[in-house]
């Protein structure tokens, strides 16, 4: 026998106890803010974003190494909401910015790549996976030379595909107005990424010893979280994909991008 439904009155009860237990709600601003952000991802993003992956799955068929194409596939058709995620950033900016978004999609895109052919073993060893991911970094700074990223392992070529990347990076950075004040902090964040390296070891007692002597180098001191975590939060690009907002905006300052930076 179903239960019958409590009566109306209980019910705006339940409404009107949860409405005055909601210890933060929305004002007519946040929620215009909130409904024009949507708005923005869903009629300029969205199809932004669905053309610039197509323009790299192209890319990545292109791609001569077998294994590596394979990767770069796998990397684009399951990883594809990890992308979106990175676009939304988009809509933080007053104004729409093409050149913000599509250096969302870039960077995340190579990121992906990077980690399946870490994950897979593709480029196999950690002085590999360490050369690969220089290229999170190279792609920030436009005044560095790009290396050959397969130099330390021979036989495996992508036919151009990370280094556009890298280019495609480094032009978008140079369209945003603020970039030149975010830069410092941005890389600085990129070079601890390649924490996700050493992650892929598959041998846990190296990676383990490997993981805590790189926290004792790059976060010395004592620290409120454990080791683990202090390489989970280096691994992260939550703080990255924020200063490529910030740099979107014309009038950011210097006090903008400390308030982005970590503690």
């Amino acid at each position: 026998m179903c239960p019958r439904e409590p009566p109306a009155r209980h019910s705006n009860t339940l409404v009107r106890s949860y409405r005055e237990a909601d210890p933060a709600p929305l004002t007519r601003r946040q929620l215009a803010a909130l409904r024009s952000a949507a708005t923005r991802e869903l009629v300029w993003g969205l199809p932004v974003v669905v053309h610039e992956l197509r323009r790299w799955r192209r890319r990545a068929l292109r791609i001569p190494d077998f294994a590596l194409r394979r990767d770069a596939l796998i990397a684009l058709d399951r990883k594809r909401g990890n992308t979106h995620g990175a676009a939304f950033f988009s809509v933080l900016p007053r104004v729409r910015s093409r050149s913000l978004l599509r250096l969302l999609v870039t960077y995340q895109v190579m990121w992906d790549f990077l980690d399946s052919v870490s994950e897979t073993g593709v480029v196999a060893g950690q002085d590999h996976c360490m050369q690969l991911h220089r290229a999170l970094v190279d792609a920030l700074d436009p005044d560095r030379e790009i290396p050959e990223y397969y130099a330390t392992h021979s036989g495996c070529r992508d036919g151009g595909y990370l280094r556009a990347m890298v280019e495609t990076c480094r032009r978008c950075c140079c369209d945003l107005p603020s970039f030149h004040k975010v830069r410092p902090l941005l890389l600085r964040e990129a070079s601890h990424i390649n924490v996700q390296a050493i992650n892929h070891n598959l041998d846990e007692v190296r990676r383990e010893l490997a993981l805590r002597n790189w926290i004792a180098r790059e976060y010395p001191g004592d620290h409120e979280v454990s080791w683990f975590e202090l390489a989970g939060a280096a691994g992260a690009n939550l703080a990255i994909y924020a200063l490529f907002a910030l740099a979107s905006e014309p009038h950011c300052s210097g006090k903008d991008s400390r308030c982005s930076d970590r503690p």
